[in-house]
């Protein structure tokens, strides 16, 4: 995993231009709702292949918008102007029941990046019967480097 200090923003329906606004680990934060955006700032550029989301959905039951299809993600050098990857991605997802919720485990694999900033954008139209995706934001998102 590389080290890396996640970001999101909570209004983010122009991902090209709209750089990530907040890098305070907040205590809990919900990707897939109101064009919120989640990110990392990796220090400076990296590759990267694997991207793990994992996150609480909000109830037992019920659909959720998250897969690999329904996010896009975007690079930048800058944290200014993102270019949108389009590039190879395999997405595999795992769940777990609690006794109140569902944990998702999002893993994109395959990927060819190399950038210093990453955001992840929900794609799908937000619907309030979907389940929101909710935990902390720095054990939400991380990003790993190819293995040599």
């Amino acid at each position: 995993m590389l080290p890396a200090i996640p970001g999101i923003i909570f209004n983010d329906p122009q991902p090209e231009s709209t750089p990530i606004n907040l890098w305070i680990p907040l205590d809990e934060v919900s990707f897939g709702v109101n064009h919120a955006s989640i990110g990392a700032d990796l220090g400076s550029p990296k590759r990267i292949d694997t991207i793990k989301l994992v996150g609480n959905l909000s109830e037992k039951g019920g659909k959720t918008i998250f897969a690999g299809n329904t996010l896009a993600f975007y690079t930048s050098p800058d944290n200014k102007t993102y270019s949108r990857y389009t590039g190879p991605a395999h997405a595999e997802t795992k769940t777990k029941d609690t006794d109140n919720y569902v944990i998702l485990c999002l893993t994109i694999k395959d990927l060819t990046i190399n950038t210093r900033y990453l955001k992840i954008v929900c794609t799908a139209n937000f619907d309030p019967s979907h389940r929101t995706f909710s935990e902390k934001l720095w054990r939400m998102i991380s990003v790993s480097e190819p293995k040599q």
